[in-house]
């Protein structure tokens, strides 16, 4: 009662609502010693529960409709998960329907290929090196003895921070060396597929496009820009014959990860409006093509309150 009171008393509702939208990835069944801080299915469902008893939650067009015109409610909040994940399927999907709240898939078309997200491919690598490392790729060298989990941690770091902001021909080329040491035929993760897209839009949930092999777009040429932003709307709209109306900008930090350039090539491929990762809230006088997201970093609920509270004061503090 006391989190729906406070949102009321800052959100308020009409010409001077604000919008708070949440960001998630993938949410495992248990946690992956190697993989990024993310929500396990119990924290999930528990944050979904919290979410469904405090705020007004509707999909990210309806609300960037009702900012445009001034009709937003109090309270309202939009759910939005980034890159694609099979869990989105297994656990994400089943979990949303329980609960009857919408929510918007951002998903990079690659994997729609049959090619696994870039990230979740280090993953996969660094868990079936070898405990001992003949050979390791320049700038990775030190990390030839891999006996503990936690060496192994520092190496997935390592790589998807140096990774992230290299061009998409140096990325491939490190992680095909990485897989090269590996002796036995090499486990990999599944990748979401076009099935489970249609069936995602079918169920009521909206999809928005994420680039196609989610490289930075800072780093990106302007011809590779373009493409990752208008491919990724065709094959979208391709697979689910409806309109892609959102972006979401990969890695999403505005100046960082990209720019008004890119700003204004998502307007030209024709979607309706973007989203960042800027945290704070989205108000009627927000750019439709940088709305902001709070991605949580802890998910007991006392922490849940405690970010989506101070949410709200993102751009005073910032």
């Amino acid at each position: 009662m006391l989190l729906k009171a406070l949102m009321t008393l800052l959100s308020r509702k009409g010409e001077e609502a604000a919008l708070t939208t949440l960001l998630f990835h993938k949410v495992p069944e248990s946690v992956d010693p190697l993989g990024p801080a993310e929500p396990i299915a119990a924290e999930f469902e528990k944050v979904l529960a919290l979410v469904k008893d405090n705020f007004n939650v509707i999909g990210l067009n309806k609300a960037v409709d009702q900012l445009q015109s001034g009709t937003l409610d109090t309270r309202s909040m939009a759910l939005t998960f980034d890159d694609g994940y099979l869990q989105w399927d297994e656990t994400v999907a089943p979990q949303l329907k329980k609960f009857g709240l919408p929510a918007t898939f951002f998903i990079t078309t690659e994997q729609l290929d049959g090619v696994r997200l870039w990230s979740e491919r280090i993953v996969d690598i660094v868990r079936q090196l070898p405990d001992s490392v003949p050979w390791m790729p320049p700038r990775y060298q030190h990390f030839t003895n891999l006996q503990e989990i936690s060496q192994r941690k520092r190496l997935v770091k390592k790589l998807v921070d140096d990774l992230k902001y290299q061009t998409l021909e140096f990325r491939e080329a490190v992680m095909t060396q990485l897989e090269g040491i590996i002796q036995d035929p090499l486990e990999v993760s599944g990748v979401l597929d076009e099935d489970s897209v249609r069936r995602f839009h079918a169920e009521g949930f909206e999809i928005g496009a994420h680039s196609h092999r989610h490289p930075i777009l800072k780093a990106a040429s302007r011809a590779q820009a373009e493409y990752e932003i208008t491919y990724s709307k065709q094959r979208l709209e391709s697979v689910i014959g409806a309109e892609v109306k959102g972006f979401a900008y990969p890695n999403g930090r505005t100046g960082v990860d990209y720019t008004s350039e890119h700003v204004e090539i998502v307007k030209r491929a024709g979607f309706r409006y973007a989203v960042s990762t800027g945290g704070g809230v989205a108000t009627r006088q927000s750019s439709l093509f940088e709305l902001p997201r709070l991605a949580l970093w802890a998910y007991s609920l006392p922490r849940v309150h405690f970010q989506i509270s101070c949410n709200y004061f993102h751009d005073v503090v910032h």
